[in-house]
């Protein structure tokens, strides 16, 4: 593929004090390889126990939990690891993709993880919804920037 490795994490799992009204936002690394985004992850990801989201997480009493390097270049058993796979979206994909994705997914199986099919009921809806609601979310907070110069507006 193109060698960038990324992670997409939960919603508030890093934390962001940029006060934004969008429930869209998330925050982690690219990076260069799947070792650095670890790093990167683990140094970013501490807890700020009066952040809003520990006060989410269990009321900032010890915040989301850490995530550990330990043992990281010797994982060679994921037999503890379930890979939930939705295969009318993952076949639904770009030839090129699906193969490369699929070579992981038998790489994943051999150390031992167990691939679990799935199936999101109403993912269709769902997805509209989702683009409704980040579409929504943009709008409004751009609004206050292009408001905020009203000299610049387009005529």
């Amino acid at each position: 593929m193109i060698g960038v490795h990324g992670l997409a994490t939960t919603f508030g799992r890093i934390p962001v004090n940029d006060m934004s009204p969008s429930t869209m936002i998330k925050s982690g690394p690219l990076a260069a390889s799947a070792i650095d985004v670890a790093l990167t992850y683990a140094a970013i990801s501490s807890n700020e126990l009066t952040s809003f989201y520990s006060e989410l997480y269990d009321g900032g009493n010890k915040g989301p939990p850490q995530p550990t390097l330990f043992n990281l270049y010797k994982i060679t058993n994921l037999s503890d690891i379930r890979i939930g796979l939705y295969k009318s979206w993952f076949h639904d994909s770009d030839k090129d993709i699906y193969n490369h994705c699929y070579k992981v997914i038998k790489y994943l199986q051999s150390k031992g993880a167990s691939v679990i099919d799935i199936e999101i009921p109403h993912i269709r809806i769902m997805r509209l919804a989702h683009s409704m609601r980040i579409s929504t979310e943009f709008s409004v907070s751009w609004d206050k920037h292009y408001y905020s110069y009203p000299n610049r507006l387009v005529k």
